[in-house]
């Protein structure tokens, strides 16, 4: 989530991590990463996104796409919006790699 209150270079909720938490569990799933830790970690990101998601499967507070920029506050200060692409594509790669 992008906020303005959101601490310098840490973006809660945005889509890098998603893209973090579904590498890491397709990589527990192939058996690619054996530690237990990973599958915890893995488990803890899917729950993490859940609090994001609504009763109608939309995640909400997701950086809606800008284009580049320079300007680090550009980033950090952008709008959010509930069901925007950027977020719904990660949640739904998410759910069929747990699925699979």
């Amino acid at each position: 989530m992008c906020t303005n209150s959101s601490p310098p270079r840490v973006l809660q909720g945005n889509l890098r991590h998603r893209h973090v938490h579904l590498r890491l569990y397709y990589r527990v799933k192939k058996g690619w990463l054996k530690d237990p830790a990973y599958a915890e970690g893995a488990r803890k990101g899917w729950l993490a996104l859940q609090t994001y998601v609504d009763a109608d499967g939309m995640m909400d507070k997701v950086c809606v796409g800008t284009g580049q920029n320079k300007n680090v506050e550009f980033y950090l200060t952008r709008p959010t919006q509930k069901g925007n692409s950027h977020g719904q594509a990660p949640l739904l790669w998410c759910a069929v790699a747990l699925l699979q």
